[in-house]
């Protein structure tokens, strides 16, 4: 029929939310869930999994085999002297990245399982006591995410392969090509952490639009201009849902009810979980992973600055200069997007847990409430301000705003360093 109406499918719960970035997990063996017949089922690829293992260790030690017997060739015609070119760093590179995805499998089966699906499971309780209103545009955020970045990661990376390529040995582009492949797999587990960090994120913002309409349904005892209800102020945001009016034993939001505040706090505990359980899964990986995506910056940026000027390769011609320099520069450039997008959506969450206090503020002291109420809700806000919702790489350093700055002025050492014995 020419007026028939198509429905938009609707994210059933957080598990569905995080589809897109699930269907990439799933081939690489990063995820241990699958969704069949409607119900989130444990699903283990071991033949899978073995033979992603399997086949990255036989391409990085093939790769790696291949450039020991070139040097062992240089070494006995230059008389006995090695030649190691600054490119070979490269292969600690991809050492390094190889590393982080054993890494990965193993957190994966060691939080996989019983205790993902107690993860996604808690979600839905979560979610039952809040009403939650915002899984189209998680789902909408976590689908754009997924593919800018692999889109901008596999065509940088194409583009260095093509400009390696140029005058490498086929074993060089072999160590180049698995560089990028696993630079590629690395990158999912980031895409991974900031998915979960955007389910907290819109839980946190869902608990201040409950306490918001709390705010709003109050009497107000001290006459003023009203902040939190004006809707150009900081409390509303361009994807600001209706909240859901069923919250458990209190069927209307109209009035202003206890309990409703009792499950406040016991939805930010959940959440504080949730957050922990991110923290255990994606720490020491993230940890790594970060480390690698500096180690990156640092040398391709090292890389680009000696061949501009002209101590690498001096006999390429400056179109091929510039086209390698680009290249190294775009890797550069998509290790730095992997840590400041990764420490933009932990700040976003923060800022859910500070709008909620500021909420919390203006109610004690703009409106008339009874003293019960007053105390639980004072209780309620000490809990926020006092059990923060926190993202770290294994307690090591937050994931904050600082960690940018700090990798700047590490990168910044490094590559003055390494470039002190240019001429």
């Amino acid at each position: 029929m020419k007026n028939e109406i198509k429905i938009k499918h609707v994210p059933k719960d957080a598990y569905d939310t995080l589809e897109p970035i699930n269907s990439l997990l799933k081939i690489f063996s990063l995820t241990t869930l699958s969704r069949r017949n409607g119900r989130l089922k444990i699903t283990y690829s071991w033949p899978k999994r073995i033979c992603a293992i399997a086949t990255l260790i036989i391409a990085t030690i093939l790769a790696s085999l291949i450039k020991f017997i070139k040097h062992f060739k240089d070494y006995t015609k230059n008389n006995n002297k090695i030649d190691v070119k600054f490119t070979d760093a490269l292969l600690i590179s991809n050492f390094i990245k190889f590393v982080q995805y054993i890494v990965d499998l193993h957190y994966v089966f060691k939080f996989g399982g019983h205790t993902n699906l107690k993860y996604f499971k808690l979600y839905d309780q979560i979610d039952e006591i809040l009403g939650m209103t915002y899984n189209n545009i998680i789902k909408s955020k976590v689908s754009k995410a997924t593919v800018s970045v692999c889109l901008i990661i596999v065509v940088c990376s194409v583009l260095a392969f093509a400009a390696w390529s140029m005058f490498s040995y086929y074993a060089g582009n072999m160590v180049h090509c698995m560089d990028y492949i696993l630079f590629f797999v690395n990158t999912l587990t980031i895409i991974d952490m900031c998915a979960n960090v955007i389910l907290i994120e819109y839980r946190l913002k869902t608990v201040g639009d409950v306490l918001h309409d709390l705010y709003c349904a109050a009497t107000t005892s001290l006459p003023a201009v009203n902040v939190v209800e004006d809707r150009h102020w900081l409390y509303y945001s361009k994807d600001k849902a209706p909240t859901s009016k069923n919250m458990r034993t209190s069927k209307c939001l109209g009035k202003i009810h206890l309990n409703n505040i009792l499950w406040l706090n016991k939805c930010y505990l959940l959440i504080i979980e949730q957050a922990t359980y991110i923290n255990e899964t994606f720490g020491a990986r993230i940890l790594i992973n970060n480390s690698n995506q500096l180690f990156n910056i640092v040398t391709f940026i090292s890389v680009a600055i000696r061949i501009f000027s002209g101590v690498m390769f001096p006999g390429l011609s400056s179109d091929k200069k510039i086209f390698i320099i680009t290249a190294c520069i775009l890797i550069a450039i998509c290790s730095s997007i992997n840590i400041a997008w990764l420490v933009y959506r932990c700040e976003q969450s923060y800022g859910q847990r500070n709008t909620i206090i500021r909420i919390a503020d203006h109610m004690l002291v703009d409106k008339n409430i009874s003293e019960s109420m007053r105390r639980t809700l004072s209780e309620f806000r000490n809990l926020v301000d006092s059990r923060p919702v926190q993202f770290t790489a294994m307690d090591f350093y937050p994931l904050s705003y600082g960690l940018v700055v700090s990798s700047a002025s590490v990168v910044t050492t490094l590559t003055i360093i390494l470039l002190q014995g240019l001429e």
